[in-house]
């Protein structure tokens, strides 16, 4: 093996370790925020998060307040979501499927939907059945959280977006993905109908560069 191909190597490897640093990192700061918010701490046998931190997690001092300092930034961004939550669209997009052949069609003209639309649709929707309350395909809960992790942006790689944005799972349900918060990444609707057009479950990691943090 050439020196290129063993730099090129430990290079990837390298990339591979720093993205789930992030990852852990940030689902250690969202793990963090359970604890400051419901003062968990004191059921461990400390008085102060401080404490907790310090004793049991082994932070130093400036790494508590730097993890105090996220937790409460993931707890504004949580608050900030749950209220747009509660404001109306300015629009909604009614979608029909027909129960025998899953076609989705929208409009009264019944124009059918691309295959990347309807997986698209799919992600992110709320699913109403004859007789039966609105059914989101992912907890309105679990939905905020995901989008105050990634700030409310795109997390394509050179987009950022902070308009129409939508929450794909990275393994499709179909593929056995599931709505845990490490499937699930904000993407703007561009992008995510964008991913699906690739038809590629890797698009996520290597063909867009999708990012957290």
């Amino acid at each position: 093996m050439s020196d290129q191909s063993i730099a090129q190597s430990i290079h990837e490897r390298l990339l591979a370790a720093l993205d789930a640093m992030r990852k852990a990192e940030s689902q250690a700061v969202t793990l963090f925020a359970e604890v400051l918010k419901g003062k968990l701490y004191r059921g461990l046998g400390y008085a102060s998060i401080h404490l907790y931190a310090e004793e049991a997690l082994g932070f130093s001092r400036s790494k508590t307040y730097e993890f105090i300092r996220l937790a409460e930034a993931l707890e504004s961004l949580l608050a900030l979501s749950t209220r747009v939550d509660k404001v109306k669209s300015p629009y909604q997009v009614v979608v029909q499927k027909c129960p025998a052949c899953k076609e989705k069609t929208v409009g009264p003209e019944r124009c059918q939907l691309s295959p990347a639309e309807s997986a698209q649709i799919d992600c992110d929707s709320s699913v109403l059945e004859t007789g039966q309350r609105n059914k989101a395909s992912i907890p309105p809960a679990r939905r905020r959280t995901v989008l105050a992790r990634d700030a409310h942006r795109c997390q394509t790689k050179g987009c950022r977006s902070t308009s129409f944005l939508e929450v794909h799972h990275i393994k499709s349900r179909s593929r056995g993905g599931d709505n845990r918060e490490e499937n699930l990444i904000t993407l703007c609707a561009s992008c995510h109908r964008h991913l699906h057009e690739r038809s590629d479950s890797l698009a996520v990691k290597a063909g867009l560069g999708m990012q957290r943090g």
